[in-house]
């Protein structure tokens, strides 16, 4: 037998340039990772419009091409 599943929750603060009105968003951490380690770049761009729409994520250098789509967690 296995024992209870631990749930908990965290935060991670990361350097950004953001520009528009203030959102609070929660995502799964392991989408990001998935993106991420396709994207060669070390800068990605998000798109974001509101904390329930999907978020983009794509390479910031013009020279990958990427469309990574990840849904916020409610």
């Amino acid at each position: 037998t296995t024992g209870p599943t631990e749930i908990g929750s965290g935060t991670s603060t990361i350097p950004v340039k953001y520009k528009g009105e203030e959102i609070e968003i929660a995502f799964n951490p392991e989408f990001f990772i998935n993106a991420l380690k396709v994207i060669k770049s070390d800068d990605v761009k998000l798109g974001l419009t509101t904390s329930i729409n999907p978020c983009r994520i794509t390479p910031a250098s013009k020279e990958e091409s990427y469309i990574g789509v990840i849904m916020p967690m409610r």
